[in-house]
């Protein structure tokens, strides 16, 4: 049983693997093995992840795919009950804007001359992007939040992008998207543009395919709590 009220923020630390791939419960945060060996501090509830320094600058924000369950099994594994958001509010006098952006077949978007990615399985695809002083929203053609980023602009800036009009409300994260594929007789398959080899024990075979923000995590069908070993960085 899982109580329906909300749960309390849950902050811990960590140390960033080699890979710069941390994973908090069942998600994993990609921070670049620039940062490996960097002592992190994770500030998580049901809505949002941010990955802060030791002395509280933020690295990363992400939206969350924790669960309730998630953040208990967090705390008991040393992780402690954590205070407000570690995000500044936009001034009152600061309105947030939203534009709509096609995305190029890289995964990125062109907002007032800064270039921005917003993710391969994007590509091709209509969103809406909300910015306010603080963030920026990346939400689909389908209405739902697929990645929060700092806000690339100033606040001067945000009045003149091109196209821009008076922001929405922020929607809500959107599961990650997956879909399924027949591995080819040399155990390949194609997702998001992007050749994958799963190798070739695996032909013929179908597979599911979890897209991420920074992973591709390929299961066997019928196996979808035990992914195989292969889950590669999109390009």
């Amino acid at each position: 049983m899982v109580p329906t009220r909300r749960s309390e923020p849950v902050q811990l630390v960590r140390v960033v693997p080699p890979s710069g791939n941390l994973t908090v419960a069942q998600q994993q945060v990609w921070l670049g093995p620039a940062l490996a060996g960097t002592p992190v501090t994770i500030w998580v509830d049901t809505d949002r992840l941010h990955v802060l320094t030791a002395d509280g600058g933020r690295i990363k924000s992400s939206p969350s795919r924790l669960s309730q369950r998630d953040l208990a099994s967090l705390l008991a594994d040393g992780g402690s009950l954590a205070g407000p958001p570690p995000l500044p509010q936009p001034e009152p006098h600061t309105a947030a804007v939203e534009v709509d952006r096609v995305v190029n077949a890289c995964g990125g978007i062109s907002i007032g001359g800064r270039q921005i990615s917003v993710g391969m399985p994007l590509a091709g695809r209509r969103i809406r992007v909300r910015l306010d002083e603080i963030l920026a929203h990346v939400v689909d053609d389908a209405g739902k939040l697929r990645r929060t980023l700092r806000c690339p602009l100033p606040p001067t800036a945000l009045g003149r992008i091109r196209d821009a009009r008076p922001a929405s409300a922020v929607p809500p994260p959107a599961a990650a998207p997956q879909v399924e594929r027949v591995v080819s007789v040399n155990g390949s398959i194609q997702v998001a543009g992007q050749r994958i080899q799963v190798g070739k024990v695996h032909a013929r075979k179908l597979v599911s395919v979890a897209l991420d923000e920074h992973t591709i995590t390929v299961y066997v069908a019928g196996t979808r709590s035990q992914p195989s070993p292969t889950a590669a960085p999109p390009s």
